[in-house]
């Protein structure tokens, strides 16, 4: 009775022990055939007999009361009730160990016994029967009796082989009998638990990544831990739109500069400065120039007359020598780690421009082979509609070939770029040289 009117937390059962207490003592006991109430005290109503412990002569019976008259008879009706109830209780029980098939995608009930508890949750307040869930099959001849395979939800970390005494069938009531209350028949699922959003992922070494996620019709702390090809799997879209986010935000994490320490040797030798970044790299030649290197650490480049190159290697690009002047204009100011961050980001923006491709086309490589490369839907060059990911399962992975680095690419990563070296460090910097030489 208790379960039925506790709150799902549990933190009500003290204050409804009173009114368990009287309506345990108030309804008819089925193995002594009256209230508890009516057989300790006498009568329906609650009385104390305290005189009936006391001496009595030995002609008792003749001057006994009606009300002890009566309690006697209830204590023969009750000892006569249980006598009955020691022949009907071993009926009642041996008839629920008797084995009866269960016919597979019927609906059980499961005894709560078999599940793991919750932190701070009671056994005893829990229901005793979790479910109705659907039978799968049988598990086999068990020489106790047969057993089955139930088709329980993936989250609840449990074998779902039960002996059929941890069963029970599921019977749904009646519209008509109870027409007011919910019913009790579990929404479809399909067989598994809805993926409501992906929250995290991780990764260990060369095992595959994982994601942690939520489930749709659970509480938002119920989360688990799942691969990725059950995520794909499950809810696709959820997967892709994750994936879609996790590598627009790996591609525009910029990564720690590379400096090179310049040895005092060579400072004067040295009035160029060159950054490498992944085989790419920037370098500004600077005249007139007050520049001081401190520790292999670039602090400032203030230029009066500003020529700068952009020297990217053997990385694909379309810029001209116009175009190298007007960014080297646009990066007045910056410091040697400011210019290395600038080109590692500008190097990812091909990058970028591939993976949220809808269409390709094809293109000739530097060796002649015919390759894909990202372009717009509007292009007029045969553009075919078709993601990287769509290539990949394709198989042809490999002929996917960037686009080249243009000067929008440079506009676009300088706009959010801002040096480090603030006007107020460029003038303590020229008082310092001023006083003590570039050598210091």
């Amino acid at each position: 009775m208790l379960r039925t009117l506790i709150r799902p937390d549990q933190k009500d059962w003290v204050d409804r022990l009173p009114d368990i207490e009287f309506a345990y003592n108030t309804s008819v006991h089925p193995a002594i055939g009256v209230t508890p109430f009516e057989l300790h005290h006498g009568g329906r109503k609650g009385r104390i007999f305290a005189d009936l412990f006391l001496p009595r002569p030995a002609d008792i019976d003749a001057a006994c009361s009606p009300a002890l008259w009566k309690y006697r008879e209830l204590l023969t009706q009750a000892g006569a009730n249980m006598q009955k109830a020691q022949v009907r209780m071993p009926q009642q029980a041996n008839r629920r160990c008797v084995p009866c098939p269960i016919p597979a995608g019927d609906l059980v009930w499961v005894s709560a016994e078999e599940f793991a508890l919750e932190q701070d949750v009671s056994r005893k307040l829990l229901p005793k029967w979790f479910g109705p869930w659907s039978v799968t099959a049988a598990a086999g001849d068990d020489p106790d009796g047969a057993s089955f395979v139930i088709n329980i939800p993936e989250h609840l970390t449990v074998h779902p082989v039960f002996h059929a005494s941890k069963l029970a069938t599921y019977t749904p009531a009646k519209s008509d009998d109870f027409p007011d209350r919910r019913s009790q028949d579990p929404p479809s699922m399909d067989g598994h638990q809805e993926v409501d959003r992906a929250i995290s992922d991780r990764k260990y070494g060369s095992k595959p990544r994982q994601y942690k996620v939520t489930f749709k019709a659970c509480d938002g702390d119920d989360t688990r831990w799942i691969s990725g090809a059950d995520l794909k799997a499950s809810a696709p879209l959820i997967y892709a739109r994750y994936e879609k986010r996790r590598l627009a935000q790996e591609a525009s994490r910029p990564a720690p500069p590379t400096r090179t320490v310049v040895p005092p040797s060579d400072r004067q030798l040295r009035p160029r400065r060159m950054v490498q970044c992944s085989g790419s790299g920037i370098g500004v030649s600077c005249t007139s120039c007050s520049c001081r290197s401190y520790w292999g650490r670039t602090v400032s480049c203030s230029c009066a007359t500003i020529y700068s190159q952009v020297h990217l290697g053997d990385t694909p690009h379309d810029l001209t020598d116009a175009d190298f002047e007007e960014l080297a204009k646009l990066s007045e100011g910056f410091s040697g780690s400011d210019i290395a961050v600038s080109v590692k980001d500008v190097l990812f923006e091909p990058v970028r421009k591939t993976q949220e491709a809808t269409h390709f086309r094809m293109v000739a490589d530097k060796d002649g082979k015919r390759k894909y490369m990202a372009c717009s839907p509007g292009d007029a060059r045969k553009a075919i509609e078709s993601t990287m990911e769509d290539l990949y399962k394709q198989g042809k992975g490999d002929l996917i070939l960037p686009p080249p680095i243009v000067k929008s690419d440079f506009l676009k990563v300088l706009a959010r770029q801002r040096p480090t070296v603030s006007k107020s460090d460029l003038e303590v910097h020229e008082r310092f040289t001023k006083e003590f030489g570039e050598e210091g």
